[in-house]
């Protein structure tokens, strides 16, 4: 998900770059002799982005051809004699190497044209170029980047003391200020194996997923990780009242067109921020009563002032 730079010299494949050795006689230093994208372009993969002088290769590649040719009829030649028995098989055997080894200098500049051949590793979005038609360019020159950004990677550092309740493929969202309250979806893909022995903390990498292409690499962005998650009826901690170990509140009732508190016994279970949840006792559509709970008695008429 980060910028991937296209180098002379080096391939790229999926987000991991793969380094090619410079072949003994290879040119250091290359002029730019073709230019087939634009800034900014989107680009599939395999397509070609820029062609480096080739002349030199291809005039020593029709040269080794011609001479590929030579060998064949050479060696046919050699073949019929020896299977006449009036040329020794060694001979034969010489003609076969000779052939043998042209065909593999042929391979060799054959490969040297194609890495003249710049060509995009992945599907993605091209930045700008960095180079013009005609310019001189050597390993290590920067052409363009190109961004894969159908999904994010994003890296945050976590205490050490939720190391315990983080695990791989965890649900996370995003939102950053330049999209407002817009959110976007992934999950945990990397938990790093050491924590910091200063900051006492540990990296964490999650994958969003970007299918519109919205997000950029570089933004500055809050991340919301979702841990065991479950859809849960909970209702304000101020509507409970404890008699002993066991919890009740006050649930409204209408009967013959007034309404009446009703204590009810509920299950209690996990409590965050102010709310608490209700394993049962309740229905989903239950009115409870959140305000002047101390004050009221189990049928007594109660006059609703609002409703949240």
């Amino acid at each position: 998900a980060a910028p991937i730079i296209i180098q002379r010299g080096f391939h790229a494949a999926g987000q991991q770059n793969a380094t090619h050795q410079v072949r003994e006689g290879h040119p250091q230093n290359e002029h730019v002799a073709e230019v087939h994208f634009k800034d900014g372009e989107k680009v599939e993969k395999n397509q070609q982005l820029m062609i480096l002088e080739k002349a030199e290769e291809e005039a020593r590649l029709r040269a080794l051809q011609a001479k590929l040719v030579e060998f064949n009829a050479a060696y046919a030649r050699v073949k019929n004699l020896e299977s006449k028995k009036l040329t020794a098989t060694a001979t034969l055997d010489q003609t076969i190497a000779q052939l043998h080894q042209t065909e593999a200098e042929i391979d060799a500049i054959q490969a040297q044209i194609n890495d003249r051949i710049i060509r995009a590793p992945f599907s993605g979005n091209l930045g700008f170029r960095q180079v013009s038609l005609g310019a001189l360019v050597q390993p290590g020159d920067i052409i363009t980047t190109l961004d894969d950004i159908s999904q994010i990677k994003i890296d945050f550092s976590l205490p050490e003391t939720v190391l315990d309740s983080i695990a791989l493929n965890l649900e996370i969202s995003v939102d950053v200020d330049a999209f407002g309250d817009q959110q976007f979806s992934g999950h945990i893909e990397t938990i790093n194996s050491r924590v910091d022995p200063l900051t006492r903390s540990f990296l964490v990498r999650g994958i969003i997923k970007n299918p519109d292409e919205l997000l950029k690499p570089g933004l500055l962005a809050r991340v919301k990780i979702y841990q065991k998650t479950r859809k849960v009826s909970v209702i304000p901690e101020v509507c409970l009242l404890s008699k002993g170990k066991q919890q009740f509140v006050y649930v409204v009732k209408e009967q013959e067109g007034q309404k009446i508190a009703m204590l009810t016994k509920v299950n209690v279970g996990e409590s965050q921020l102010g709310r608490v949840e209700i394993l049962s006792g309740l229905d989903e559509n239950d009115e409870v009563v959140s305000h002047g709970v101390i004050k009221l008695r189990d049928g007594q008429l109660v006059n609703v002032k609002s409703e949240q």
